[in-house]
């Protein structure tokens, strides 16, 4: 079966063509603890003559697999008294723990759900009667209740092409199958009138929504669903999007059929409410499943010699050649640590002196404050804590490829013995894919991309640490040099992309506020300004834009930049997000301040400000993430560990139409 397809309701109207009733099939879905009841049925309809037994997902019942083999094996050497009329029926996903005995003895049906709008609706409206709507009970109802059962099979067919746009379409895959479809037409036929409110509740949130998990993603379904099922949707000739209109009083099946079978094989973007860049958004990632295909089937050629035969990268060819060279560039390209990238000139470094690591500062710091707790001095702020962390966790990040990279060099040269890490490590290498081992963030860069993005998350934190070092050591004395920093050791913005976890980032601001307006963090929420005129990051370096020093940060809360929007656009003369440029889905965001406000009170950018970007007609709470995957691990907090926060952006169209493309903002647009 392919995701989503679901035969059941297909076998159930064969069993009942055939035989006049189902009663004669037994079904059971197979999981943990379901063995012994399956091998029960198969035995009972060895007494009970006529049983079927359909045994549903095999794929979930690794463990029980090789009893099934016996089984079917026990079948064919007739060991086992069969009724001519008994039938076993399995289903499964491609699985490599389903016995291939089995296949071979079966014989076999592939499922898999159709493509394309016009071929979901053909099979809902099938004409040899094994669709989900049947001639004699669509007929049979007034031609509001047909616009209806129409809307909802033109919803459905929509709901499952969305996944082919990937991210965009959902966060995370759902397998949407034809018993929701099913279920919500039993709930809104046979009914007079329509409760509108009912039929949201119990096809959005129950039908269909109890598949979906992620918070954005119930979101983007409650728009789907208002776009087709809605009091327009029983108007006659009422236009859904290109093409695509409810039923006339007069469309029966027959009619019906023939509406369908003239719509385009291939619809417009519009009928998902995505544009022109998410269309070719799906077509290139179709295109990069491809070449990976492609680079998987290649075979690794690989002349590595025997231990201790091999001593410089000219004895070493194919493959391992190339991967040598991966590992001399990656062993220049990153430092050892955080806080040994230094960004000070050479002639400032000797004037100087070596400075003192932040952790040693902020330890002086407390000591000399009295009290002995880092928290108490003033580099023991909650961002400073953070900024220690970050750098810790990206120590042992390069302490990991150092030393990964130190023993991979030495299996390449048969020195050491080749194991399944770095094997693994190896492989990514020729593939350009980061090492598993080195994913301690989210990424979806390639290897080239990923360290050198690696490289400026390091700068931009050692600079920072650097100015909070050197400027510790001015107020203490062990510095003679003028004051370094006018407007003090605190970046002009943050770059958000760079942290290890950018959700710690932003409550270690608000606890940060909230020290200082002395409330608890939890009355405390942010509101946001994007930042006029702000220039684009392409233009220069991170550390040029986060560090300069012309500017003083924010009194309160912080400038953040380096964040991307995908399938919107920023224009400064409209105020807000608008309708991507064909051909360019990706669009900076300038920099934005993230203020702390107490939660009720009024929205500082509602108030007249000369440097406040002007305001559209409608808002768009806009999510952040940290990767344009999108999905991640369901946190307790019921988004995804992907999910950063989301930000509330001035927009010139209803929050709807964003939902719709799947509109966010990104800290790394790079897609794998």
């Amino acid at each position: 079966m392919a995701p989503g397809a679901d035969p059941t309701a297909a076998l159930m109207r064969l069993a009942t063509d055939l035989r006049g009733s189902a009663l004669h099939l037994d079904m059971v879905s197979l999981g943990r603890g379901q063995g012994p009841k399956a091998e029960e049925l198969i035995g009972k309809a060895q007494i009970l003559k006529g049983r079927w037994v359909f045994l549903q997902n095999c794929h979930l019942a690794a463990s029980w697999m090789p009893r099934l083999q016996q089984l079917v094996d026990s079948f064919q050497r007739g060991t086992m008294q069969l009724d001519s009329q008994f039938r076993l029926l399995l289903s499964s996903k491609p699985d490599a723990s389903f016995p291939v005995p089995v296949l071979h003895a079966a014989c076999k049906v592939a499922i898999e759900t159709p493509r394309g709008v016009k071929s979901l609706l053909r099979k809902a409206f099938a004409p040899d009667g094994t669709g989900l709507v049947s001639s004699r009970g669509f007929d049979s109802q007034t031609p509001d209740t047909r616009r209806l059962v129409f809307a909802l099979c033109l919803f459905n067919s929509v709901l499952l092409e969305r996944s082919r746009f990937g991210s965009l379409g959902f966060n995370v895959p759902y397998e949407f199958n034809d018993s929701d479809l099913e279920v919500s037409l039993v709930h809104l036929t046979g009914k007079s009138t329509v409760d509108w409110p009912a039929v949201s509740h119990l096809v959005g949130d129950i039908a269909y929504g109890g598949r979906v998990t992620d918070e954005r993603d119930r979101r983007c379904l409650a728009a789907v669903l208002g776009a087709f099922l809605r009091p327009e949707a029983l108007q006659p000739g009422w236009q859904f999007a290109t093409g695509l209109t409810s039923l006339p009083d007069e469309a029966e099946f027959n009619w019906t059929q023939a509406y369908i079978n003239q719509l385009p094989e291939a619809e417009p973007p519009d009928v998902f409410g995505m544009d022109s860049n998410s269309e070719r958004a799906a077509m290139e990632a179709r295109g990069r499943r491809l070449l990976d295909v492609v680079a998987a089937a290649q075979p690794r050629i690989a002349t590595t010699t025997a231990a201790g035969s091999a001593t410089s990268v000219d004895s070493i060819g194919g493959a391992d050649a190339l991967a040598i060279e991966v590992i001399e560039h990656l062993t220049q390209l990153l430092p050892k640590s955080v806080e040994r990238e230094s960004l000070e000139p050479e002639d400032l470094r000797k004037r100087l002196g070596p400075r003192q690591s932040l952790a040693k500062a902020m330890a002086l710091e407390a000591q000399r404050s009295g009290s002995g707790t880092v928290a108490s001095g003033k580099l023991g702020s909650a961002l400073h804590q953070l900024l220690r962390q970050e750098i810790d966790r990206y120590d042992n990040l390069l302490r990991q490829v150092r030393r990964d990279l130190k023993q991979l060099r030495l299996a390449l040269h048969g020195d050491t013995l080749m194991t399944d890490s770095l094997e693994s490590a190896l492989s990514a290498f020729l593939r350009n894919r980061v090492p598993p081992a080195w994913l301690r963030y989210e990424s979806c860069k390639s290897l080239s991309a990923w360290a050198a993005d690696l490289r400026t998350r390091v700068r931009f934190l050692a600079g920072w640490a650097e100015r909070l070092v050197r400027d510790f050591q001015q107020r203490s004395g062990l510095l003679k040099e003028p004051d370094m920093f006018p407007h003090g050791p605190e970046p002009f913005a943050h770059w958000l992309p760079a942290f290890f976890f950018p959700q710690g980032f932003l409550t270690a601001v608000l606890q940060a506020q909230a020290r200082r307006l002395r409330v608890p963090v939890d009355l405390l929420e942010f509101r946001h300004r994007v930042l006029p005129s702000s220039p684009p990051i392409g233009t220069g370096s991170v550390e040029e834009f986060a560090f300069q020093s012309g500017s003083p940060p924010p009194t309160d809360g912080v400038f953040v930049f380096g964040l991307v929007l995908d399938s919107a656009a920023w224009t400064e003369s409209a105020g807000g997000l608008t309708e991507s440029p064909p051909g360019s889905r990706f669009c900076e965001l300038p920099a934005m301040h993230m203020l702390p406000c107490q939660t009720g009170t009024p929205d500082p950018a509602d108030s007249t400000d000369s440097t406040a970007v002007g305001s559209a007609s409608f808002s768009y709470d806009c999510p952040v993430y940290r990767t344009a995957r999108r999905a991640g691990a369901l946190s307790s907090t019921g988004h995804s560990t992907n999910f950063v926060c989301s930000v509330r952006l001035p927009a010139t169209q209803p929050q709807s139409v964003w939902r719709l493309r799947g509109a966010a903002l990104l800290c790394a647009p790079d897609i794998d």
